[in-house]
């Protein structure tokens, strides 16, 4: 609907309604793994840009602009094409920092810490990673806690240290509720299965995986989805339970 109404402010000419709706459109459909369709929006939305600017106010321009950044880096990042993401998303930081939104700033933050630890500046991204589990402790805000918890487990994990990634994932997880289905329970139990699956203990690691799979169908969250399948598919084969796998596979 949003991509509907975005395009027809684009053709009645009203750049900054056009704007405002298609980078919307484009957060929402990226978020149902719909990359094509968000990759579309951006298109549309990115010769409105100067147009938008003179027609909205700073503050509207400034997240609707954040928006369009936020697709872009995360088409980005799902590429694997980490120099681009980066340059997205330092655009995105100023955006975030110019709106004064703690949310956005610590989300912007999170994804420069990911890309960056890809990038092997382990240091620098563990550091903005910290950031934000430090601002999400002062502000009791306990998604974003588990969103850093999650990052972090996953450095632990890369740089072979096992014990501190199942560590971090128990802290992201003992601070949600046992009947939470929200988008950071998610990701923190996709932690704790590559962990355990690391580990050996490719049971519990099955069971958090599934576990994972029925919260991200039920919020439609298609390309984390994907993720967990894939990885659920590989440890099944490790267990020898084939047709189980090939299910799995297929699915994603």
């Amino acid at each position: 609907v949003l991509q509907q109404i975005g395009e027809h402010y684009r053709c009645a000419n009203q750049p900054g309604e056009a704007f405002v709706n298609l980078c919307q459109a484009g957060i929402k459909l990226w978020e149902r793994g719909l990359f094509s369709a968000a990759l579309h929006n951006m298109k549309l939305a990115q010769p409105l840009t100067k147009a938008a600017k003179q027609n909205l106010s700073q503050n509207e321009f400034a997240k609707a602009r954040y928006n369009l950044l936020f697709v872009r880096s995360a088409l980005a990042h799902n590429k694997g094409e980490w120099s681009e993401a980066i340059k997205h998303l330092k655009t995105q930081w100023r955006y975030a920092k110019h709106l004064n939104d703690w949310s956005r700033i610590a989300q912007t933050q999170l994804d420069l810490g990911d890309v960056l630890t890809r990038l092997g500046r382990v240091k620098e991204g563990k550091e903005k990673i910290t950031n934000v589990l430090l601002g999400g402790r002062t502000r009791h805000n306990i998604p974003f806690q588990v969103e850093a918890y999650h990052h972090l487990c996953a450095v632990a994990w890369m740089e072979g240290d096992l014990e501190k990634g199942n560590e971090l994932a128990q802290k992201g997880l003992v601070l949600l509720k046992e009947d939470s289905f929200s988008l950071p329970k998610a990701k923190i139990l996709l932690s704790m299965g590559a962990v355990k699956a690391s580990q050996g203990q490719l049971a519990i690691a099955c069971d958090h995986m599934k576990e994972a799979i029925k919260i991200l169908e039920y919020l439609t969250r298609k390309e984390l989805l994907g993720i967990v399948l894939c990885n659920l598919a590989e440890v099944l084969l490790w267990r020898g339970l084939w047709e189980e796998a090939h299910e799995n596979a297929q699915t994603s």
